[in-house]
């Protein structure tokens, strides 16, 4: 079923301009349905129900533990009109690190037209940190590819890999704590054992 896909009279489901059932599947997050009469006859109308399904994209992808995503078609150009999902699970208690070797994607102001989001960051034209990595403090993240109707390009290639989760600063915090306590206390015994050295010698003279 298209965009702009128009159904009247009783020929939905028929085969002729549509499958052979009455059910048919939207490859899309969202749609708008259009509804339009004119000003001559009249029917009863249609009543359609709808329900949200796992995506069937042959590009999406689950991946665990490490691994190597592109966009469809890599090293050759992506197509027009794309949408894939790509969800990456790390090792539990790890995050997930990724290393890109190849960005180029058509740009626009605030990536509007194509586009690789990556826990809601927009990245499109070559915007990638100089390095070309990027690390995600969790153990599992969704990134999603969709590429506009107009122009395409090479696309991208990544791999990423489960890494040890660097200390948060509440576990920074707490770990620069126990040290000062425990120097604290190290120094508190310090001067006790020096205090108990300066009365021995006054006691015994030595």
């Amino acid at each position: 079923m298209s965009e702009t896909d128009i159904f009247c009279g009783e020929l939905f489901g028929t085969g002729e301009y549509s499958p052979q059932n009455r059910t048919t599947i939207i490859d899309d997050y969202f749609m708008a349905l259009i509804w339009k009469t004119d000003d001559f006859g009249t029917d009863r109308g249609f009543n359609i129900s709808w329900e949200s399904v796992e995506a069937t994209r042959a590009c999406d992808q689950n991946q665990f533990g490490s691994g190597t995503v592109t966009s469809p078609g890599f090293p050759g150009n992506y197509t027009n009109n794309e949408i894939c999902i790509f969800t990456l699970n790390a090792e539990k208690g790890k995050t997930i690190k990724i290393t890109f070797d190849f960005f180029a994607v058509e740009f626009g102001m605030g990536c509007m037209f194509d586009r690789l989001t990556i826990e809601g960051e927009r990245y499109c034209g070559d915007e990638l940190p100089s390095d070309g990595t990027i690390h995600i403090e969790k153990e599992s993240a969704v990134l999603i590819w969709e590429s506009d109707g107009v122009k395409v390009d090479r696309g991208f290639n990544f791999t990423w890999e489960s890494i040890s989760s660097s200390p948060s600063i509440e576990e920074r915090s707490s770990f620069a704590f126990r040290n000062y306590q425990k120097n604290d206390e190290n120094e508190n015994l310090k001067n006790i054992v020096a205090k108990c050295d300066e009365l021995e010698e006054k006691r015994t003279g030595f």
